[in-house]
C-alpha cells in the first residue's frame, strides 16, 4: 500500500518491485488479486490517464508514446484498446510543437535535418512531410 500511495503502479511494475524485496510468489499473487479486486490496481485505468498525459502535452508520437506505455509494464492489448478510444490524436500538432521549441525559425532549417530530427522522435513520414508542408506554408509567425 505504501507504493501505491506515491503513485500508481501497473501489475508488472507492482510485481517486480515485490519479488525485488524478497517477497514470495504466493504472496505477491494475493495482494496483486486483492488489489484489483478492491480497485488500487487497475492497468486500464493507468493506461488511460497516462495516454491522455503523454498525448496533451504534445511532444510525443505515437510511437513513443507506446514505448512509454510499455516500459511502465502495460500490455499491448491494454494499450491498443485505449487507443482507439482516443482516434483524433494530432501527431502533426506535436511535431510542429517540437520543431517550435527546437528551432527559433524552423523555415530555415535545412529540410533533411528537420527529418532527420522528427524521424528520431518517432514520427511517420507522412506525419512529417505534412508539418514540413505547414511550415512552408506558414508565415514568419510561425
Amino acid at each position: 500500500m505504501k507504493l501505491l500511495m506515491r503513485r500508481m503502479y501497473s501489475i508488472q511494475e507492482l510485481h517486480s518491485k515485490l519479488v525485488v524485496k524478497g517477497h514470495s510468489e504466493i504472496a505477491i499473487s494475493h495482494v496483486i488479486l486483492e488489489l484489483s479486486q478492491r480497485g488500487y490496481l487497475d492497468d486500464t485505468a493507468l493506461c488511460d490517464i497516462l495516454f491522455r498525459k503523454y498525448s496533451s502535452i504534445r511532444k510525443y508520437s505515437i510511437k513513443q508514446i507506446i514505448a512509454k506505455l510499455k516500459l511502465r509494464g502495460l500490455t499491448m492489448e491494454t494499450i491498443q484498446s485505449i487507443m482507439n478510444q482516443y482516434e483524433g490524436i494530432n501527431e502533426i500538432d506535436a511535431a510542429l510543437n517540437l520543431l517550435r521549441k527546437r528551432y527559433l525559425n524552423p523555415q530555415t532549417v535545412d529540410h533533411a535535418k528537420i527529418v532527420r530530427y522528427l524521424l528520431s522522435k518517432g514520427f511517420s513520414y507522412s506525419v512529417i512531410h505534412q508539418a514540413t508542408q505547414s511550415i512552408s506554408a506558414s508565415a514568419p509567425d510561425f
